[in-house]
């Protein structure tokens, strides 16, 4: 196998960044989600709904492009939409986490 890698033909990278909304629901993370989206059609983005009982619950919210300063442009777009929503909780998950 180790002779198969170096004649794998690649395409572009993908670039992923994580928004992590604790304590609001889909319903306040829709509207802020799909409107980042129509901004952004070239990429692609992901509700995950989580929850941890006895009250946890919340979304991890993924944004994934080939273009980095795209991703970092939706991100920031996407905190501030979802801020303006009210969310309860909103962090930014490090890339290598």
């Amino acid at each position: 196998l180790g002779d198969v890698g170096p004649r794998l033909r690649t395409g572009a990278v993908v670039i992923s960044r994580t928004v992590r909304v604790t304590g609001s629901g889909e319903g306040l993370i829709a509207a802020p989600l799909e409107a980042v989206a129509k901004a952004h059609p070239d990429m692609s983005l992901g509700s995950y709904p989580f929850f941890s009982p006895p009250d946890i619950y919340g979304a991890n919210l993924v944004v994934r492009g080939r273009d980095p300063a795209e991703v970092d442009t939706a991100v920031e777009e996407l905190v501030v939409a979802l801020t303006e929503a009210g969310a309860a909780q909103i962090e930014r998950i490090a890339p290598d986490a």
